[in-house]
């Protein structure tokens, strides 16, 4: 069984795409045009349940609906950007442009012109951001240092380095809106939440991205702790309008689906839903809440980063493993098909790049030295073994990279 396979039989799952997948089946031009019906559930998944309903109930299912529909999608907005490429393990994926655009009109609506406006966890947005909206600034609140370094040249935006559940305070009731994008996790979302309110002042809008109620089970008890949440911290939700939010496919999601056998798979087949909070009077100011979470990166300090370009590898030096080959594989291909971290072949990997490939190797320290020699052209007395791995690796990851128009 695949892991689509695992993931689609999964109780909560199963019902609730399943009754999407059935009441689109039918009218459903193709695979893509199903799985934007599906929100949020990923297309492998989609796949998987129209597959099996299509076999157990014949009729119940259009065949159509499971045939590819490939077209050019164009260039993507990620080789033209100067941020570094995502990596999996940072849960990172950006806005397309036309989604950059609409939500700069949504933002260009609710402050006066000239207004700054904060941006949680969105780099990409912030790139981009003055290309769409009205005269104003942008603050962006970013946790991934190389994504500020990045954009430290763009005009009229400032950038506030570091975790977002230490830096808000410092800029407390400093707008009148802000967008939020945090990784899809209770934990992550709740932080970005109650930074979101407390940078507004009275009045102020919040737009809020999260996970369509497809994504992974347990997402409407979620949304309803979400919003529980949020009037603790003083907002109150207007509107929610589900898949609105479109998102390019980073890198390392167009090769897990290639993995999965969905070659050239529409790159902004990703949609969130929009989620509107209003701030309300600062006689609320009381429920503002604390808490003892942190915003970790996914990236723990124990991972260490080689750059490929624009391009990322990534070793763990503390997971070690006896025995184990200088690149052992761990799935067929060396291309994980999956983006969810609840694939449980995620454990035991500790060599990991932008473009979803994963390894276990016994010997990190060595490897990572050579891949670090290799890009920097510093003499190295290691293994020659050693030496020609970490150049098939960047090889391999150059070519991917490459093959996407990115450089």
């Amino acid at each position: 069984m695949s892991h689509a396979e695992r993931l689609a039989s999964e109780p909560e799952v199963n019902l609730y795409v399943a009754s999407l997948v059935r009441r689109h089946g039918h009218d459903a031009e193709g695979l893509e045009q199903l799985v934007r019906a599906c929100h949020g559930a990923f297309p492998t998944v989609v796949q998987a349940i129209a597959r099996k309903m299509a076999q157990d109930d014949p009729g119940s299912i259009d065949p159509a609906a499971l045939a590819r529909t490939l077209t050019d999608a164009g260039r993507l907005d990620a080789a033209d950007s100067v941020l570094p490429i995502p990596h999996p393990l940072d849960l990172e994926w950006r806005f397309s442009s036309s989604c950059c655009a609409a939500l700069a009109r949504l933002v260009d609506e609710v402050r006066q012109p000239g207004e700054p406006v904060a941006l949680l966890g969105t780099p990409g947005f912030a790139e981009r951001f003055h290309e769409f909206a009205k005269q104003g600034s942008a603050t962006l609140f970013e946790g991934r240092l190389e994504a500020c370094n990045a954009l430290r040249s763009i005009p009229s935006l400032d950038i506030v380095p570091g975790d977002v559940q230490e830096t808000w305070p410092q800029h407390s009731q400093g707008f009148m809106a802000a967008v939020a994008d945090p990784p899809w996790y209770p934990s992550i979302t709740e932080i970005f939440l109650q930074a979101g309110a407390g940078l507004l002042r009275t009045g102020g809008v919040l737009y809020f991205c999260a996970p369509g109620l497809g994504t992974r089970p347990n997402l409407p008890r979620e949304r309803a702790n979400l919003t529980k949440v949020a009037l603790d911290n003083g907002l109150v939700l207007e509107s929610l309008s589900p898949s609105v939010i479109e998102y390019e496919s980073p890198p390392f999601e167009i090769a897990a689906l290639a993995a999965a056998g969905l070659h050239a798979y529409d790159s902004r087949w990703r949609r969130g839903d929009l989620l509107r909070f209003r701030r309300l009077s600062t006689n609320h100011d009381s429920a503002l809440t604390t808490t003892d979470k942190r915003h970790h990166a996914a990236r723990a300090e124990d991972w260490r980063e080689v750059s490929i370009g624009r391009g990322r590898i990534r070793v763990d030096v503390a997971s070690r493993y006896p025995g184990a080959a200088l690149l052992e594989s761990i799935v067929p291909g060396d291309v994980l098909d999956s983006v969810s971290t609840r694939d449980p072949r995620r454990v035991g990997v500790n060599v990991w790049t932008a473009t979803n490939r994963v390894f276990r190797t016994g010997i990190p320290e060595a490897l990572l030295t050579s891949l670090e020699a290799v890009m920097t052209g510093a003499s190295h007395d290691g293994d020659d073994e050693v030496v020609n791995a970490a150049h098939r690796l960047i090889a391999d990851e150059t070519c991917t990279l490459r093959s996407l128009g990115i450089d």
